[in-house]
């Protein structure tokens, strides 16, 4: 059986369903870090950005993509970006701060490149989007892997994450297998971050546009 490593750069998209799983959900388990660092308003009160990290530390890398063994963090990103108003958030960046480890329960030398984090905007089973944060096509403890901030996804050329309620998943997996219903990998400790943008209500729109035509109407007179 070949060995497929991912060592080339760190995103990749993939495509529509080919990757389709049954999914587990093990959120109870693990901490969402809830202060926002950093939030600002973009041109009107009812656009907000903000960067909200996920604290993924302990998450283990087990079997292929959508084995029922691997864990799913769901993630509400809308309540989290505006704490008591959750809803559609568009996510127009990432960035990862990770220590990894391979080769845990296996008898087989299991790479860092080989454990990949999934990205699924809409918590619809298939994934959006890869994140491969080692390059290394190798064993190895506690490797320190970082994006250095956060990578738009714009100047990437991937699209715009938009989610229909806030919601998202993350699923943590093996490209390749070496043993099938053992842990490979751990991240020792780390954060995952999300750049996103609050959708605004509908009925926030129409205030808006309501406002505008106010305006309008003030500068013709």
């Amino acid at each position: 059986m070949i060995r497929r490593a991912i060592v080339s750069l760190f995103i990749a998209l993939i495509a529509s369903a080919a990757f389709a799983g049954n999914l587990s959900d093990q959120v109870d388990q693990f901490t969402v870090k809830t202060p926002i660092v950093d939030m600002e308003l973009k041109g009107s009160p009812a656009i907000i950005e903000s960067v909200i990290d996920v604290d993924v530390s302990g998450v283990q890398f087990w079997d292929e993509q959508g084995s029922p063994n691997n864990t799913i963090l769901n993630i509400d990103l809308g309540a989290l970006s505006t704490p008591g108003n959750p809803g559609p958030v568009v996510i127009t960046g990432v960035g990862w701060d990770l220590t990894q480890t391979s080769g845990l329960d296996t008898g087989m030398a299991s790479w860092l490149s080989e454990q990949v984090i999934g990205l699924d905007w809409d918590v619809d089973g298939v994934n959006d989007l890869f994140l491969t944060p080692s390059g290394t096509a190798a064993q190895g403890t506690a490797e320190v892997n970082s994006s250095g901030g956060i990578l738009v996804l714009a100047d990437n050329m991937i699209p715009d994450g938009v989610t229909s309620d806030g919601m998202i998943s993350i699923e943590f997996f093996e490209s390749f297998v070496d043993e099938t219903g053992a842990a490979e990998g751990v991240i020792d400790m780390g954060t995952l971050s999300f750049e996103v943008i609050k959708v605004p209500e509908p009925s926030s729109i129409v205030l808006l546009g309501l406002a505008g035509l106010g305006l309008l109407g003030f500068r013709r007179r």
